[in-house]
């Protein structure tokens, strides 16, 4: 694996892939039309607790993870699943955490999710400079309501914001 280039030999990469700490990929709201906003509050805690965060990243234990040595370990199902999913699809299809939605991202789920060396050396790799992009990133910008009506729009499948339905 190799490094980013630099224009300087010996000097470490600036310009890296990354977002910031926070991008809203995943994010969710409560809207006013929820009809049930006590239980929504309730259910995007839970994700963000002990038990919400190992569902969201490892799925149920004994059936797609067990602990070992108190590291969540997948099993066969996700790993070598008996229907020939692969390993991103076996998650999808039992729990979350390759898939942008609330709650916190688990590290140890990548050192499983990636099956080859070289996989896991690019991670280490393109990892070691990653906060020196936060120096020279671009600021996070927002929407005006009209920017993000444009935007929805062009992505979103044609219809108007206020048609959608919001969390």
């Amino acid at each position: 694996m190799v490094q980013y280039p630099v224009a300087v030999k010996g000097s470490t990469p600036k310009f890296i892939p990354r977002d910031w700490e926070y991008n809203a990929f995943g994010a969710a709201a409560i809207s006013t039309s929820n009809k049930h906003p006590e239980e929504t509050v309730k259910w995007l805690d839970y994700l963000y607790g002990d038990e919400g965060h190992m569902l969201k990243n490892f799925g149920v234990e004994g059936l797609t993870y067990k602990m070992e040595n108190g590291y969540p370990k997948y099993t066969d199902l996700i790993m070598k699943n008996p229907d020939k999913l692969s390993i991103g699809e076996a998650m999808g299809k039992y729990f979350r955490a390759n898939y942008p939605s609330p709650g916190l991202a688990d590290d140890r789920y990548l050192e499983q999710y990636y099956d080859f060396p070289q996989q896991k050396e690019a991670l280490t790799t393109l990892s070691k400079y990653a906060d020196n992009a936060v120096k020279v990133l671009m600021p996070p910008a927002t929407n005006t309501p009209e920017e993000a009506e444009l935007t929805f729009q062009n992505y979103g499948g044609g219809q108007d914001l206020s048609e959608r339905n919001a969390v």
